[in-house]
């Protein structure tokens, strides 16, 4: 991100700001994929699911990424009970 915007660094409100609002809109993206994973088989069928990504994902690889945490047992479990 620091190759592409030249931010006030200095202003300590202002990139609080700023961290916040990225915070948000990552956990609401990835809350958005997430249920398309799910909606398309992530729980009982995660190879269909990684088959299936979503046309607005940025890239392959960041979707293999996203698949291949919630296919760790720790978090299927935890998927599972959701």
């Amino acid at each position: 991100m620091q190759g592409k915007f030249n931010l006030l660094r200095t202003d300590r409100v202002f990139m609080g700001y700023v961290d916040s609002r990225l915070h948000y809109q990552w956990k609401r993206t990835r809350g958005e994929l997430s249920a398309h994973w799910k909606n398309n088989g992530g729980k009982t069928n995660p190879r269909l699911a990684r088959s299936m990504m979503k046309s607005n994902c940025r890239s392959p690889e960041d979707w293999n990424h996203l698949c291949d945490y919630w296919e760790l047992e720790s978090t299927r479990v935890s998927l599972l009970n959701a």
